[in-house]
């Protein structure tokens, strides 16, 4: 399925940015650095190696993505001021890794724009849940797990509420709740399941 970006949404590489991100992505925007092609989830990046700058991010969460790159690379996720279920798009990942029915691909296109002018095509695959019965998590499996990991890392500071955890370690935990049973992490699951069997296929079809 494609779907070509809105009119009003072109993503335009030095203009185009949520304020909702909150100051450090405001800051790290205006700074102008290095910042990913991906028209959906673009990221800022700062001392960026060669390596990353060559590479096309075609997907969100999957197969050649960002996310993927953290994850052979082991990096450390920290997560400032928020809850890992509103600050962690890693979490997500496990949806794409595990196909979760709850959710399907859908690709982006657009044109890429930069300094306001087109500079060519974007491309996006993302691993979408429904626009009828929007989904209500529940990440306190995660969180608990998050908690006790090795590699967890937490502020002293009461004025700042600042975690961290290695991508090895979130990889764990993902696999151990996807495993058992991925339906933990949802918690409107009979609205959930209702769309599935009964309009599932047609929003894949565009019918809805």
């Amino acid at each position: 399925m494609i779907e070509k970006l809105k009119k009003k949404k072109k993503f335009d590489i030095d203009r185009t940015i949520d304020r909702n991100n909150g100051i450090l992505s405001l800051t790290a925007f205006k700074r102008k650095y290095f910042r990913t092609s991906n028209p959906i989830h673009s990221y800022l990046v700062y001392g960026v190696k060669k390596d990353l700058k060559e590479r096309k991010f075609i997907s969100s969460w999957g197969k050649n993505s960002i996310l993927e790159y953290f994850s052979k690379k082991n990096v450390r996720i920290c997560n400032l001021g928020l809850p890992w279920n509103k600050g962690c798009a890693y979490l997500h990942r496990f949806e794409e890794l595990y196909e979760v029915p709850w959710r399907y691909p859908k690709v982006f296109t657009g044109k890429l724009k930069k300094n306001n002018r087109i500079i060519g095509d974007c491309y996006e695959e993302k691993f979408c849940s429904s626009n009828l019965t929007p989904l209500k998590y529940d990440f306190k499996s995660f969180i608990k797990k998050i908690e006790k990991a090795k590699s967890f890392k937490k502020s002293s500071s009461k004025l700042i509420k600042l975690e961290s955890i290695k991508v090895s370690c979130l990889n764990k935990i993902g696999k151990k709740i996807f495993d058992l049973n991925p339906w933990i992490i949802i918690n409107n699951k009979r609205e959930t399941k209702n769309w599935i069997k009964n309009f599932k296929e047609l929003e894949l079809k565009n019918k809805l």
